[in-house]
């Protein structure tokens, strides 16, 4: 049963495209939702990944992160154990979004106030859609599978099994008959 921080928690985690000051922010929240204090307080907390990093980093990162801030190290195995699950639930939804043939477009930065230049609006997202769409339909689809294309590289595959014979045969001609040993005579 997850709890209501981690709900909040959930719903606005950083886009891959956020800055270092929101994935800062988010962080920060969410340590001060765990009641965790910082040995040098907030404003002493350093962040510098942006929503790429954030999302591909290990989780060994963040936790030494934590741990140099002073954050003890229990408590920053939970911590990174609920990022890791945030930003797990954030790929679920981006994924499952995806799968049903919709755009995905992350949340706007919460730190930003909606501004009609700042924000898509549907029409926008609809036109944007519809660009996507054309340029997969312009795009030339290739009936060949993978292995039509192999056999149909008659090169390749005569190069191949030519390297083939050659190494078989000279792994055969060594285990009949093996180099002579040279006896050193003293």
């Amino acid at each position: 049963m997850t709890s209501p921080h981690l709900k909040t928690l959930k719903t606005n985690v950083p886009s891959e495209y956020a800055t270092s000051a929101r994935v800062r922010q988010w962080l920060l929240e969410h340590l001060q939702n765990r009641n965790v204090q910082l040995k040098d307080g907030p404003k002493a907390f350093v962040c510098q990944w942006n929503g790429a990093e954030l999302h591909s980093l290990h989780p060994n990162h963040i936790f030494g992160s934590f741990i140099s801030q002073g954050v003890a190290s229990e408590t920053a195995h939970h911590v990174v154990g609920d990022v890791m699950e945030c930003l797990q639930d954030y790929r679920n939804r981006r994924a499952a979004c995806v799968a049903a043939g919709q755009v995905w477009f992350p949340d706007p930065e919460p730190e930003s106030q909606p501004s009609p230049k700042q924000s898509p609006s549907q029409e926008q997202r609809q036109r944007l859609l519809r660009e996507d769409c054309e340029v997969l339909l312009e795009q030339p689809e290739s009936s060949q599978s993978w292995y039509s294309s192999l056999t149909s590289a008659k090169g390749g595959f005569l190069a191949a099994g030519l390297s083939l014979a050659v190494g078989l045969g000279v792994m055969t001609w060594w285990l009949v008959s093996p180099p002579a040993r040279k006896e050193v005579d003293k």
